[in-house]
């Protein structure tokens, strides 16, 4: 499934069972949405490719997204509620490590 095509239909639920899947907790997952998955993850948060667990899911819109956001943030997940582009349609999930930031 393509990130850049067509958003998917249930975001919440993917991310929400990609975290119970693994088998950790709410808590140790840090939630966002941006406009620019790429940059925010692997720069700004410093996940690393291939060794930090991410998701990334895209929207219908900037108003899903944060549906999507202020759902895992009920769920425990960390998070900060801070205003986004309105062009933000990607929502993020990744379990923090020593190495991310927060």
């Amino acid at each position: 499934m393509s990130l850049f095509g067509e958003p998917q239909k249930s975001p919440h639920r993917d991310i929400e069972r990609y975290i119970r899947r693994e088998g950790d907790s709410p808590e140790d997952w840090y939630v966002g949405v941006t406009e620019n998955w790429i940059a925010r993850l692997f720069s700004d948060h410093r996940v690393v490719d291939g060794k930090t667990l991410y998701i990334v899911r895209k929207c219908q819109n900037n108003e899903m997204a944060r549906q999507v956001k202020a759902a895992l943030l009920e769920l425990m997940c960390d998070g900060e509620q801070v205003g986004q582009s309105n062009k933000s349609i990607f929502v993020y999930a990744y379990k923090k490590t020593i190495d991310t930031k927060p």
